[in-house]
């Protein structure tokens, strides 16, 4: 067997250059791409970054990839939003001598709103949509349910965030991918996520952007690359 001069060519958790000649039949090694690893507004990160340098010439290293398609809400930024929504509401003149109310249940990721009639449980809730859009809440996952009397005129209704993929959903978006014909492709149900695994980066990212265009009644996060 012809041996060949190998090298690899990368990048360290501190973005350095990493260089290595050395002789071998085989080389196997996967050097993991952590420079900007903390940068949250890439999708890209924690892939791994290797370049196979054989006989002087660098070859691209191929490696399967995968992540997770996630949905749902960060409950603390549900919160706050509604601190700020009873904020604006104790100060604003036309809620002024009523008892409209918000209360968040974060364990059944539900919030309750309790108005004096429907007129002010429009405003109401109209607050707090505002609230929860400037906390960056995803209001895609806001199911509102209907307006129930509450007694003595007053009225309630009960919004939940929808926290995990719902089964159908999932099994949508899992014939829709099929449905594109990606190479190699795998997609799994994994309780209330997705996860989908690719013969490479470039196909995955393709799977993502493919998902980006489509409109599944809530907003997909994605994350835990691996590769």
């Amino acid at each position: 067997m012809q041996n060949h001069d190998v090298g690899l060519l990368g990048v360290n958790t501190h973005g350095a250059r990493i260089a290595c000649n050395l002789r071998f039949d085989l080389l196997v090694l996967v050097l993991w791409n952590l420079h900007g690893a903390s940068d949250s507004s890439s999708d890209a990160r924690g892939w791994p970054l290797c370049f196979l340098v054989l006989d002087g010439n660098i070859v691209a290293m191929a490696s399967k990839a995968s992540f997770d398609v996630m949905t749902g809400a960060d409950l603390q930024e549900v919160d706050n939003a509604v601190n700020n929504a009873m904020k604006e509401v104790r100060q604003r003149y036309d809620f002024k001598g009523t008892k409209c109310t918000i209360e968040f249940d974060r364990k059944g990721a539900a919030i309750k709103l309790d108005a004096d009639d429907d007129f002010k449980m429009k405003a109401l809730y109209d607050v707090l949509q505002t609230k929860l859009v400037q906390r960056k809440v995803p209001i895609k996952n806001l199911q509102a349910g209907e307006i129930e009397q509450a007694g003595g005129g007053r009225v309630r209704r009960v919004a939940t965030l929808t926290q995990a993929i719902p089964d159908d959903t999932a099994r949508t978006i899992v014939k829709a991918i099929k449905a594109q014909g990606f190479k190699k492709v795998q997609v799994a149900i994994q309780g209330g996520e997705l996860r989908v695994s690719a013969p490479s980066r470039d196909a995955a990212q393709e799977v993502i952007a493919f998902l980006r265009g489509e409109d599944y009644g809530i907003e997909l996060r994605y994350g835990n690359f691996r590769s």
